[in-house]
């Protein structure tokens, strides 16, 4: 537990005073979401039986700044979205919250650090935030690392996957949140990331479109940078693992024809086995093969 969450209270807090926060890293599978919703749904769990949420109060500027959209909120959610977004649907009046004095960046570490412990963390936003530490803030990638105990290679890899078009960012995270299923592998974000700006929402649509694995992702991402449809691009990256497939099944080992040879040792031919490199004579008269 951090200093900032070791001086935390626990409340009754009406949903009508929170909001939630636009960092949410958590990513959870429709099954555990619908588990997670029995549960609140059991009226003997009701509020005092679900884990509390985390909160932090917000600023009178940051209450200022969303007072159009949430005339109310006094708190925004740290850890904890799911169990509020449920309760909302549920209709619950209020939240058993714990509440803690957190900026808006020390709460986006400790809402990073739960996740990552959980390992219930969205690749995309676990990208986007690593970028946020790097280009935003100018913390270096070596003392990123140090921050959560990884090694520079990783905070790299991660800065990688961070998708700069806003569009395609849209794509991807309601496709994944609502398609998908899972997250969406780190593969296909650095292929729509390390494309032309421009081309990315079109790469982004062309994976929700056709449900393109990672091994077809280039393929498509090749096909739109060169100016084709997303239906085009979506074709072809299906033919491209078709072809890599029949090329696959078509490999088999041809022994060579017989080369007579000049001499009183019955005829044969050397060859060599083409994944282990063990060598051989094969008689083709009598039919035999000597290994070496």
């Amino acid at each position: 537990m951090s200093e900032v969450e070791s001086r935390e209270k626990i409340l009754i807090i009406p949903l009508s005073m929170i909001r939630p926060a636009p960092f949410n890293m958590t990513v959870i599978s429709p099954h555990e979401e619908e588990l997670l919703r029995e549960e609140m749904r059991v009226e003997s769990k009701g509020i005092d039986q679900i884990d509390p949420i985390l909160v932090r109060r917000l600023t009178p500027e940051e209450i200022e700044k969303t007072r159009d959209r949430y005339p109310n909120a006094r708190y925004e959610v740290v850890d904890g979205h799911t169990r509020f977004r449920i309760a909302q649907e549920l209709g619950w009046s209020a939240i058993k919250a714990r509440v803690i004095d957190a900026t808006y960046d020390q709460a986006l570490e400790i809402a990073y650090r739960k996740n990552k412990e959980r390992g219930a963390i969205d690749p995309l936003k676990e990208a986007q935030y690593i970028k946020y530490l790097v280009q935003d803030r100018k913390i270096p990638p070596y003392e990123v690392a140090q921050m959560f105990q990884m090694k520079v290679e990783e905070v790299k890899r991660l800065l990688a996957k961070a998708i700069p078009n806003r569009e395609a960012r849209r794509i991807i995270s309601e496709y994944e949140m609502y398609e998908y299923g899972r997250p969406i592998p780190g593969k296909v974000l650095e292929a729509i990331a390390s494309a032309p700006l421009e081309k990315q929402p079109a790469i982004a649509q062309a994976v929700v479109m056709g449900k393109l694995k990672p091994s077809e992702v280039e393929a498509a991402k090749s096909a739109i940078i060169q100016g084709l449809t997303v239906e085009e691009a979506v074709k072809i990256a299906k033919q491209s693992k078709q072809k890599k497939a029949d090329v696959s099944s078509e490999e088999t080992f041809v022994l060579p024809q017989p080369v007579s040879m000049a001499s009183t040792e019955p005829s044969y031919t050397e060859i060599t086995c083409p994944k282990c490199g063990a060598k051989a004579k094969v008689y083709w008269e009598t039919k035999q093969i000597l290994w070496e």
